[in-house]
């Protein structure tokens, strides 16, 4: 369910491109240059070369006890490899680079590179920048870039997400469920194709994932209720369904789903397991969420959502220092994973408040562990040290 799924998504290949311009006039059209502006140098703004996480390592850490971080790009690293990383400066500069570097008239190539240019200044929390940047294309919902061969649209769909996303990262939620909404309505025009299908489904996800982040449970519910109706037998939208009743309170909506997923899974299968122990979480049965959880642990070592909900239920039972143990553990023995996961390090920092008096040093150990892998879309407000 991760939006950043649709990164793959890609429009068909191109040889000349058109625009087409909505002037409530369907049956003329136009087309413009637009090779030259979308490849100018013109279009980008320099981005700061350090972040906060940086700050706060020279902040707290001596220069011969700083670890060097893995964030500059090297010749030898491909975009892929840099993303995997989260090395998203470097991922930034390249895109810049490519794009200026390109023939404007692909139009569909170097869209593509814009996409990776706007996404990487998203990651690095440089929302201002990216919708500075986003305009020098032109507004997407009004101009609509076409394949005069095949009338499809040569802008990837991931960029339109992105789009529709980028205003709540700047604090207009309304805004993005306007341009959701847009989205969606664009999808159904094309119901009868399968490719459209799909983004329809992807866009909803998307949606869900907003009505979560602005509390709005019962709207992300419905919106999930939707997506099921289109996709009946996805046993991700009915355990993701069923968490979400769970937030919300609501356990009989919550078995419902899960009784329906496991008519395609077994009982011993790990997400059955997990899902009852939430169950039993939420019914403040820590226990027995404790045992189920500590079982899956010991088949898969590696999952973090298991090991992060053991120490909860740890903590519920007023076990603290064992909690502590659980998520030292988890952070050491996958610091590529769990040692850069924001949730897990921010539950580790908060528990060393509780138990120390002064947790300081503690905490900044723990940044130096991080430093060696995080990238640099890193939010360092998890260590709780500012």
């Amino acid at each position: 369910m991760d939006p950043d799924i649709l990164n793959s998504i890609t429009p068909p290949s191109i040889e000349s491109p058109v625009i087409r311009v909505n002037n409530n006039r369907p049956e003329r059209q136009r087309t413009l240059s637009i090779g030259p502006s979308l490849n100018s140098n013109a279009n980008f703004y320099d981005i700061p070369a350090s972040d906060a996480f940086n700050d706060l390592l020279e902040r707290y850490v001596p220069p011969e006890d700083r670890p060097q971080r893995d964030i500059n790009s090297d010749k030898s690293k491909s975009p892929e490899v840099m993303m995997m990383n989260n090395m998203w400066r470097s991922v930034a500069k390249y895109a810049r680079q490519q794009i200026i570097q390109s023939d404007g008239s692909h139009v569909k190539h170097v869209l593509q590179l814009w996409h990776m240019r706007l996404l990487a200044l998203t990651k690095l929390g440089l929302y201002q920048l990216a919708t500075a940047e986003f305009e020098k294309l032109g507004d997407l919902d009004r101009l609509e870039l076409k394949d005069p061969a095949t009338n499809e649209s040569l802008v990837p769909f991931s960029l339109w997400i992105l789009w529709a996303r980028l205003p709540s990262y700047l604090k207009y939620p309304r805004l993005t469920l306007e341009r959701l909404a847009l989205l969606a309505a664009r999808c159904k025009k094309h119901k009868t194709d399968p490719i459209w299908a799909h983004r329809e489904i992807q866009t909803y996800l998307v949606l869900v994932t907003h009505w979560i982040a602005i509390e709005d449970y019962s709207a992300a519910a419905s919106t999930m209720e939707l997506i099921l109706s289109k996709s009946p037998n996805q046993v991700d939208i009915l355990s993701g369904l069923g968490r979400l009743y769970l937030q919300m309170g609501d356990i009989d909506s919550a078995n419902r789903m899960f009784e329906r997923m496991k008519e395609f899974m077994k009982e011993e299968d790990e997400t059955v397991k997990i899902n009852k122990a939430f169950t039993l979480m939420s019914k403040g049965e820590w226990h027995q969420a404790r045992d189920l959880l500590q079982q899956v642990y010991e088949s898969n070592n590696e999952n973090l959502l298991v090991m992060n909900n053991l120490a909860a239920c740890e903590v519920y039972l007023g076990n603290s220092i064992k909690a502590i143990e659980i998520l030292e553990t988890l952070t050491i023995k996958n610091p590529t994973s769990a040692g850069t996961c924001e949730v897990a390090l921010m539950n580790l920092c908060t528990l060393y408040g509780l138990r120390y008096e002064d947790s300081t040093e503690k905490k900044v150990e723990v940044m130096k562990q991080v430093a060696r892998w995080a990238g640099d879309s890193f939010q360092p407000e998890c260590l709780k040290l500012q």
